[in-house]
């Protein structure tokens, strides 16, 4: 492990992205009840495994998790305890893993091993586990039976194709895959943050909330992200903006569709020495509303066509 010209340090190890098939679904019908049952999975299935086999959960996602091992076998080992735990669970999840170096700030990890890893569990099957071939190469006999062979594949983003292994095969028709098909996908566009002069002491956080937001909605295989004053063709527009409001940070959050109307706003006040320390919290907020919203919509609208 060292530091680069940045100071994050880089270091090899297993990331492995989990994702909740069917959230917005379950968050329409029964909003409090999924969110009993998410608690109850993490406190009683995921936290206990992921401590068991030496994992570290890197950040959650309202809709999954980002989770680091410091090995594959560790990571497979982790997996399948936990789909063998959840055989009769109302919650369905799909996995995807990679190995390989990370960049580390001390609480996030970035680089092309997470963006494969996002990748990867975007084209699961459900309740089923897609990786790398680094990964599969890794593993013993034992957990090397598991996965079958699914060729090479050319992913979202991803500048090289990679061989892939999986429990079932992978869904062909998720827009992580790249074909000669018209990806569907929506564009959104997150403006940079817009920061009041007496808050610029500040501008590190928001700085932090803006690049989180960006990570988790950048992981989504239906959404291209541009993270700048984007002035093309876009389907929605996410703005940030803070103020400083009796003594007060107060972030604002704007979800826009392209024909102006508003999807979704909310106002965070947070007082000036907690800022730092909530900053996830926001982040979370912020993605979970702005997922839960864009995918009701799309389907709301693909629906107007069928009907």
């Amino acid at each position: 492990m060292y530091s680069d010209d940045l100071g994050m340090r880089r270091l090899l190890c297993a990331i492995v992205f989990i994702d909740i098939v069917g959230y917005s679904k379950l968050m329409s019908a029964n909003e409090d009840k999924t969110l009993r049952l998410i608690n109850d999975f993490v406190t009683q299935h995921l936290n206990p495994v992921l401590k068991s086999n030496g994992g570290k959960a890197i950040k959650a996602m309202g809709d999954g998790w980002m989770l680091s091992f410091p090995s594959c076998f560790n990571a497979i080992s982790f997996v399948t305890s936990l789909k063998s735990q959840l055989a009769q669970d109302a919650l369905n999840l799909r996995y995807g893993i990679h190995m390989g170096d990370v960049h580390s700030d001390g609480s996030d990890l970035y680089g092309d091993t997470v963006n494969v890893a996002a990748r990867l569990e975007a084209i699961s099957g459900v309740n089923e586990i897609t990786i790398s071939n680094s990964v599969f190469l890794s593993l013993d006999t034992e957990q090397k039976n598991i996965f079958s062979d699914q060729g090479e594949i050319t992913l979202k983003n991803i500048a090289a194709p990679i061989r892939v292994w999986s429990t079932s095969e992978v869904n062909h028709k998720s827009g992580a895959m790249i074909t000669n098909d018209v990806p569907d996908y929506s564009r959104l566009a997150l403006k940079p943050f817009d920061i009041s002069a007496e808050l610029s002491n500040f501008s590190k956080y928001f700085e932090e909330v803006l690049e989180q937001t960006y990570q988790n909605l950048v992981s989504k295989d239906w959404l291209k992200v541009l993270k700048t004053d984007y002035e093309g063709p876009k389907d929605y527009v996410l703005k940030l903006r803070s103020r400083h409001v009796s003594g007060l940070i107060q972030i604002s959050a704007i979800l826009i569709r392209n024909d102006g109307v508003t999807l979704w706003s909310d106002t965070f006040n947070v007082r000036p020495e907690n800022f730092a320390s909530v900053t996830e919290t926001i982040t979370d907020q912020i993605v979970s509303q702005v997922l839960i919203k864009l995918i009701k919509y799309k389907k709301d609208f693909d629906e107007s066509f069928v009907q």
